[in-house]
């Protein structure tokens, strides 16, 4: 008999083998009286692939880990040998690699774990940087929390609609930029401002009531994010044009020099885009008229 006669036998005996195991698979679920869609359903895999198995052609399915896979699979979801059948199916060489055949990067010898000298200093470091940051963090609040009680209450003005303020304009998605701290305004030189030109003053944001403020640039970054407490005030930059979003409108005016505009919105509101220029803010007093 020729090389290939012989080559073409083995290979036909082959086939013959895995339909008859396949056959097994057929059996044994026809048995249970379960149909290939509960099967798959059950093992969670295509049911193109267990009537491959099932038909004895292992050549449908994906490749050798998932023939190892589905076939172990469905033969112990059927109480089949699974561990026999591979065998019969000359799958379980691949079940067991040669690991002692895999090149390694590092030598095995040198492959260890840090030692505790590496393992002590990254943990004293850790430890030191969160103890840096806690120390920096406690700093700030203080300073914070120091600035706030240090304000001047100011004078709740009679609560009016301001009308000609733009409150309906969407305000893209904001970065937070660096806070900047209130300015806390001396009751002193308050009494001191009626006499100057109201364009010697710069536009400020006065809290009346506790209200989360941001104010923002053309760009539409943050230069000013915080909760406002009640007589609070934040100076807006001279340079540039910014708007003004608040949480609660009723709790924030607009003032330039000793002019308070009246509330922003309506308590417990959310206010966006208020155009924070001089000009705006002027328009909007000029309506108010309602002294500082």
């Amino acid at each position: 008999m020729s090389q290939n006669a012989e080559v073409l036998v083995v290979a036909e005996q082959k086939d013959v083998d895995l339909k008859a195991i396949g056959a097994q698979f057929r059996d044994a679920r026809e048995a249970r009286e379960i149909s290939i869609a509960d099967a798959s359903a059950e093992t969670h895999i295509r049911q193109l692939y267990l009537k491959a198995i099932e038909n004895g052609n292992l050549d449908a399915l994906p490749g050798h880990i998932y023939k190892i896979g589905f076939v172990k699979t469905y033969a112990t979801y059927l109480k089949l040998d699974a561990a026999q059948i591979l065998t019969e199916m000359n799958l379980i060489e691949e079940i067991t690699p040669d690991y002692s055949s895999f090149t390694y990067a590092i030598p095995v010898d040198r492959q260890r774990r840090p030692g505790i000298k590496i393992t002590l200093a990254a943990a004293t470091l850790l430890f030191i940087g969160g103890v840096i940051l806690y120390v920096s963090d406690e700093f700030a609040i203080h300073e914070s929390e120091a600035v706030s009680e240090e304000h001047v209450a100011l004078p709740v003005a009679e609560v009016h609609s301001v009308s000609g303020l733009d409150t309906h304009h969407s305000v893209p998605d904001l970065e937070v930029a660096p806070i900047q701290e209130t300015t806390v305004t001396e009751a002193s030189a308050v009494s001191q401002v009626s006499s100057l030109p109201i364009a010697d003053f710069p536009v400020r944001i006065v809290a009346t009531k506790n209200a989360w403020v941001q104010v923002s640039d053309d760009a539409g970054k943050a230069v000013f994010v915080r909760l406002m407490r009640e007589g609070e005030t934040y100076t807006v930059p001279a340079e540039g044009r910014f708007k003004l979003n608040t949480g609660n409108g009723g709790g924030v005016k607009l003032s330039i020099g000793d002019k308070l505009s009246t509330p922003v919105g309506d308590e417990g509101k959310v206010v966006r885009g208020i155009d924070l220029s001089k000009d705006s803010v002027s328009k909007v007093l000029e309506r108010s008229d309602v002294p500082h």
